[in-house]
């Protein structure tokens, strides 16, 4: 890294940090309404009031309510899906199903409204257009879950354990993005809007679960690090360079490693840089 390019980084971790935050920000006040008035009564109207930030700022964090649900569930706090959140539910699916099949392009709403079984106002309802079905989508193929999940569950173990679970988490949330979402990522540049939608839900959900693990173990003194948060986007970044080499571009010298094989070296490696030294 040269001296020009370390302002850059600083500036984004800041930006990481900042973000990472406001999330917590908004978690803690949706908490507290649900405490207060349930579920079924919080709106996303109410959580932004109560968090400070506007609603276009709050779905930039939370494309929907269902989302918002999961990340409380993942701060400790248990809220079962009432009956707008399972049909809503349904909705995403049956788009990624036809997205799959057809292409991002050539799906309609109609076409999903006729897959999912509800009519074009009830998705309407839920989402603002095409565009917001395919960030709900991704959402729910992004494993932000299973890696906090994992992280609890591996609490006190050594670094390159923690590391490989993690990695592996996300080649089987990357596979069945893969799947899924080959069309639609290869045309990508078409669509600015989920193109940094997507960037910014990484940056929260996956970077910032690992950011956060890595600060501890580096107030621990097991690992050395000057930004947690940088050294979090760069692993995520070393992955998604090998998966891509391996699944997308299926390059002959990459081609003998599984799933396992390659989380193991990834983890292994990315560890020689941000071990103790002596």
């Amino acid at each position: 890294m040269t001296t020009a390019d370390r302002p850059t980084d600083g500036r984004r971790a800041r930006g990481l940090r900042e973000r990472t935050a406001r999330r917590e920000q908004i978690v803690t006040a949706a908490r507290t309404l649900v405490e207060e008035s349930g579920w079924a009564r919080t709106t996303m109207t109410a959580v932004a009031m109560a968090s400070g930030v506007s609603r276009p700022t709050l779905f930039n964090y939370f494309p929907s309510r269902a989302a918002l649900r999961e990340a409380l569930g993942q701060a400790g706090m248990a809220v079962p899906a009432d009956e707008v959140d399972r049909a809503r539910d349904t909705i995403p699916e049956a788009a990624l199903e036809l997205f799959a099949e057809r292409g991002f392009v050539a799906t309609t709403i109609a076409d999903i409204a006729k897959r999912a079984g509800v009519s074009k106002a009830a998705i309407y309802w839920h989402f603002r257009d095409k565009e917001a079905l395919l960030e709900a989508a991704f959402v729910s193929a992004v494993p932000a879950a299973r890696i906090d999940v994992a992280l609890h569950d591996l609490t006190g173990l050594p670094p390159e354990v923690v590391l490989r679970r993690i990695a592996e988490e996300y080649l089987i949330g990357f596979r069945r993005l893969l799947r899924h979402f080959q069309v639609v990522l290869g045309g990508i540049e078409r669509f600015p809007r989920f193109r940094a939608f997507m960037n910014r839900y990484v940056s929260h959900e996956l970077v910032g679960l690992l950011a956060k693990y890595l600060d501890r173990e580096v107030r621990a003194g097991r690992l050395v690090s000057e930004d947690p948060c940088l050294v979090a986007q760069t692993f995520f970044n070393t992955m998604f360079g090998y998966v891509v080499m391996r699944d997308v571009l299926r390059r002959d010298d990459l081609a003998h490693l599984d799933d396992g094989e390659l989380a193991r070296f990834v983890a292994n490696t990315f560890l020689l840089g941000i071990r103790p030294r002596g």
